[in-house]
């Protein structure tokens, strides 16, 4: 199966299908069954988007948590193959406005999906449907780019 490594927190975010669309830089023209693979840490970026209202609204207590003194602890399951769903196309951006983006096939992303992605034009959005998060996470090491797995294995 083919397979696709997310930065968290946006990896869960499609696994918990509150997620759609992940933004990428390169398109592909591979359609099908993909698993989404999440990071094996998280980076600075990314956790500063944590922070954000939209993303503490959908994360928080399950896989973000605030401590004493207002530490922060990550409870995603880094480095794992947490979903499975498919990949339905891949469209270029066209457009980007303050509070959403138009696609080349003219379909406008707004509100939550739009806060979720990258959407500069140029850049390209991958779509996915009937994404599972999977009963128990599969730890394995990822790679860049798509990448093949034998998810029957484990």
């Amino acid at each position: 199966m083919k397979c696709l490594t997310i930065m968290e927190p946006f990896g869960t975010l499609i696994a918990i299908g509150e997620k759609k669309i992940e933004t990428r830089s390169w398109r592909t023209k591979y359609r099908g069954k993909m698993a989404i693979h999440t990071s094996k840490n998280i980076n600075k970026y990314s956790k500063n988007r944590c922070l954000e209202k939209e993303f503490m609204d959908l994360l928080k207590d399950k896989y973000i948590k605030i401590e004493e003194h207002k530490r922060v602890k990550y409870n995603f399951n880094f480095g794992s193959i947490i979903a499975v769903g498919e990949l339905i196309d891949c469209v270029k951006m066209k457009e980007k406005h303050d509070n959403y983006a138009l696609l080349d096939n003219g379909v406008r992303v707004e509100g939550n999906e739009f806060i979720f992605g990258d959407y500069r034009p140029g850049r390209y959005a991958w779509i996915f449907e009937n994404v599972q998060l999977l009963d128990k996470p599969i730890p394995t090491k990822g790679q860049l780019r798509l990448w093949n797995y034998d998810i029957t294995k484990d």
